[in-house]
């Protein structure tokens, strides 16, 4: 969740210009912007990504006059990444969505596959967590990935089917802090918060007939369906096609991927449109991004700017 919130921190300039296409109000971006759950962005952020490439793909079509390969378009995208700093910003948008999402992917896969899975992730979002300041999760993050270096086979083995994730009574497995918060609220359903006599014996009999009870809230639910949906998804749900549609519309207009034409971003206000000719952008904390070669931008590297920053 720390890491969808640094993204939307970071990326949120351009996150906020197109997700307003699709929510008309500070609060509904926000909240896809800073989750205070992960399953917040699951439905939406798929079709924004989707809405780039196919806008990118219907431009690069459009300029070879026939049909072309996701290969194409990819190095298609690099290319406008090298000449616009702006499209560089979005691109790297992307990639940070799919570490996100690859760091999901872990949490489901548990044990040893996770494990490998989610440190590869953390190495990524290290960098988020340093360029937004979030001095706590840079020090959590090294010191996970420096012990888990130093452990011996034991530990590992230990730390990969008991601790990285637990499984609930459907057999899917769940980070292990998040579990135990889930695990938290089922038993306070049924025995409040106040201490009473008898508490210890009833605790003992709710931790064993878990899988054997149906939760009355989505929290207790968690527990036992394969995924319950997040909080808020039901209030207000999700029509594919428009969002779809007026993601992509919102998009073009911006021409990020509209080949010998500068990007357009709104100004501050909203009738107010702004030419994106500079190679170099400024981010959030004043770090400026240049229209760079992005092959190798999901290369791991060194983890030398976090630890120094720690």
């Amino acid at each position: 969740m720390k890491t969808l919130n640094a993204n939307g921190e970071f990326f949120e300039p351009l996150l906020r210009e197109v997700v307003s296409s699709i929510r008309d109000s500070l609060d509904k971006q926000n909240w896809f912007l800073f989750p205070s759950d992960p399953r917040q962005r699951e439905q939406e952020y798929p079709l924004l990504a989707l809405a780039h490439y196919l806008v990118a793909y219907k431009e690069l079509e459009e300029v070879e006059g026939r049909n072309v390969s996701a290969k194409e378009v990819h190095e298609f995208m690099l290319e406008r990444g090298e000449d616009h700093a702006t499209c560089a910003f979005a691109l790297l948008e992307l990639r940070m969505g799919a570490i996100a999402k690859m760091m999901r992917c872990s949490e489901r896969l548990g044990k040893e596959e996770g494990v490998k899975l989610f440190f590869t992730t953390l190495k990524f979002a290290l960098r988020l967590f340093t360029i937004t300041h979030k001095t706590e999760y840079v020090c959590l993050g090294c010191d996970l990935l420096r012990w888990y270096y130093c452990a011996s086979p034991a530990q590992r083995k230990i730390y990969d089917n008991c601790i990285f994730t637990q499984t609930t009574s459907k057999g899917v497995s769940v980070f292990h802090d998040y579990f135990v918060e889930l695990s938290v609220k089922d038993l306070r359903e049924y025995t409040g918060k106040v201490y009473y006599q008898g508490l210890g014996a009833e605790l003992e009999y709710l931790t064993a007939t878990i899988p054997e009870r149906d939760g009355e809230r989505n929290d207790a639910r968690t527990l036992r369906d394969k995924d319950a949906t997040s909080r808020s998804s039901d209030r207000y749900g999700i029509r594919i096609n428009e969002y779809l549609g007026k993601l992509v519309t919102k998009i073009t207009e911006m021409k990020l991927w509209r080949a010998g034409e500068d990007p357009v971003v709104r100004g501050e206000k909203t009738s107010e449109t702004i030419t994106c000719s500079s190679d170099v952008i400024t981010l959030p904390g004043g770090v400026e991004l240049p229209s760079l070669n992005l092959s190798s931008i999901m290369d791991v590297g060194s983890l030398f700017r976090p630890l120094v920053y720690r």
